[in-house]
Parts: structure tokens; sequence; C-alpha cells
């Protein structure tokens, strides 16, 4: 049986035509697969941003409330300076803890965290600035108790000294702490908004 030129030319032609479309459906389906991974990939590295910066978030509004109920039984009755400095520490560690698990967290690169309407900077400057005065009056407080310990015999300067503690110190001291407190609530309120707002994105 003779094959004409022809015959053999729509053969290799049909064979050609297969080969490019089984490569152009192959092409497809990588770029397809590959799509497919990458947004697998992405969503795992969202979900895990959102899983630490959610378990950052919770963990300081869990310490700042303990600070609030401190700060509230502080405020119901006398204040000395030992337990206004624990409060300072506690707060500070706080603070401290927060800020690192945030700072390293990459979920700012895929969330919006910050609400000026919840959390603005103001309030920031606002927290730093009731904190540097909690450490300055915390320090002096405990001072000036000591001193008020060493003149026990003398009534004109243990008066002097106690009356100054009670009337500007402790004054001073509580009127920071509900400052504090205040802040601390109003922060919470913030970072749990922005767990809220995290948890939309899985929804």
């Amino acid at each position: 049986m003779e094959i004409s030129q022809e015959t053999i030319i729509g053969f290799l032609t049909g064979t050609v035509a297969t080969i490019i479309l089984k490569g152009i459906v192959d092409f497809f389906q990588k770029r397809v697969e590959f799509k497919r991974e990458l947004k697998k990939s992405l969503y795992d590295k969202k979900l895990d941003a959102a899983e630490e910066a959610a378990k950052a978030m919770f963990q300081n509004v869990q310490s700042a409330t303990i600070i609030v109920n401190a700060i509230k039984n502080v405020l119901e009755r006398d204040m000395d300076g030992e337990l206004f400095e624990q409060i300072w520490e506690a707060y500070f560690k706080i603070i401290e803890q927060g800020e690192s698990s945030l700072l390293n967290s990459t979920a700012p690169m895929y969330f919006q965290l910050d609400n000026p309407e919840l959390w603005s900077n103001e309030d920031q400057q606002n927290l730093f600035d009731v904190y540097s005065k909690i450490k300055i009056l915390g320090e002096e407080i405990q001072i000036y108790e000591d001193e008020l310990d060493k003149h026990q015999e003398n009534d004109e300067v243990y008066d002097e000294l106690e009356n100054y503690i009670e009337n500007e110190l402790r004054v001073n001291a509580k009127e920071e702490l509900s400052k504090l407190k205040e802040l601390l609530e109003k922060n919470s309120n913030a970072q749990l908004a922005a767990i809220e707002e995290i948890k939309k994105e899985f929804k």
C-alpha cells in the first residue's frame, strides 16, 4: 500500500498539533496548580500571622485586666509606695512583652490592626506620659515613706512629711492611676476590636 505525501504530512501535522495542544494544556494546568499552591501558601502565612497576633493581643488584654482590677482595689484604700511600685513594675512588663510580641509579628503585612478612632497616637503618647509620671511618683512615695520612718520622734517634721505624702503624692498618684486604668481599658477594647477584624478575614 502506497502512502501519499499528503497522508504523511497530515499525520505529522496532526501529531505536532497534538503535542502542542498537550503542551498548552499542561502549561495551563501547571499554572493553575502553581496559583493554587501560592494561594494556599499565602493563606497559611496569613493564618499563622493572625494566630500569633491574636494570641499576643489577647494576652495583653488579660494582663491589662489584672492590672486594672488591682488599680481599682488600690483606689478604694490607702496606697503605700511599695504596692504602688509593684503595680508600676507589673504594668511595665505588660508593655514590654506586648510590644515585643507585636513588633515581631508579621500580621501588619496582611491585616489593618490600627484603628485611630479606637486608639490614636495621642492615646499612645498619653499612655507613655502616665507611665513616666507613675514611675516618678512611685519612687517619690517610697523615698518619703522611708524619711517618715526616720522622723517618728520629731512630731513637726513627721506631720509635715505625712501631710505631703497624703495630700500631694498619694492624691497625684491616684489621679495618674485612674488615667492609667482608663487608658488600659481603652487599649484593651481597641485590641479586642482588632482581633475581631482578624477573625472576619477567615469567615
